[in-house]
């Protein structure tokens, strides 16, 4: 049984390692996609010291649509997909990718994230505060590094798993876009529209950084649990 654990596991990781995190036509132009903008942004985790089975899911919805002629695409839901990348990581100093989705204009919000270890175990935090943004055609619009400093331990079987944590948003646009040209060197280059959220901390609804004006009860009844976490 270990050992079918930990093949499940393997195949698991290496399925999530997989995941194309760039959306973007390797021709992308205003000439050929005048009616389109580029989502930017990254995610990362720690850098774990052994290899650690999740799939990290941050799950974006279009709210509203600023150009009713840009038509339907099936891209007003976007999902960041993250795994443990270790040396396939995209960046030198920290273990994440780069994501860059071409989208039609409107307003757009992140509203979530959930967490699966693959094992029929599923970590989704309390209702979070939505982070919302815009996209303009023809334009970039970064959304910075999510970076969710979470930690793992360890099933009866030794088996390392990934646990939910704090996510926080940093400016890294120097290094998110050289990613994405070193992936997509032959797009035009666009203005970019920096549209980081300028809360560091992603909270959930209700609470603050400010200790007294958080609230005594955020989601359901307030018991702890450990599907729950903020």
């Amino acid at each position: 049984m270990k050992y079918l654990n930990y093949l499940i596991l393997t195949l698991f990781v290496l399925t999530c390692s997989a995941c194309s995190t760039i959306r973007v036509p390797e021709d992308f132009s205003t000439k050929k996609y005048p009616k389109k903008g580029i989502l930017l942004a990254s995610t990362s985790i720690p850098n774990f010291e052994e290899t650690v089975g999740f799939s990290l899911l941050y799950h974006i919805h279009q709210v509203e649509v600023s150009d009713q002629t840009a038509g339907y695409d099936n891209t007003n839901y976007v999902r960041l997909e993250v795994a443990q990348r270790g040396e396939d990581s995209d960046f030198a100093d920290a273990d994440g990718n780069v994501h860059a989705w071409a989208l039609t204009p409107g307003t757009y919000e992140l509203t979530r994230w959930s967490l699966s270890t693959g094992y029929n175990k599923f970590i989704h935090p309390k209702p979070l505060k939505p982070i919302t943004f815009e996209i303009t055609p023809g334009h970039i619009t970064y959304l910075g590094n999510i970076h969710m400093n979470n930690s793992y331990g360890k099933n009866i079987f030794g088996i390392a798993l990934a646990r939910g944590g704090l996510v926080s948003f940093h400016n890294e646009f120097d290094r998110d876009f050289q990613a994405l040209m070193t992936k997509r060197p032959n797009i035009e280059v666009l203005p970019v529209v920096d549209q980081v959220p300028d809360t560091p901390i992603w909270l959930p609804v209700g609470f603050s950084l400010k200790p007294h004006e958080n609230q005594s009860k955020v989601a359901g009844d307030g018991k702890e649990n450990a599907q729950n976490q903020p």
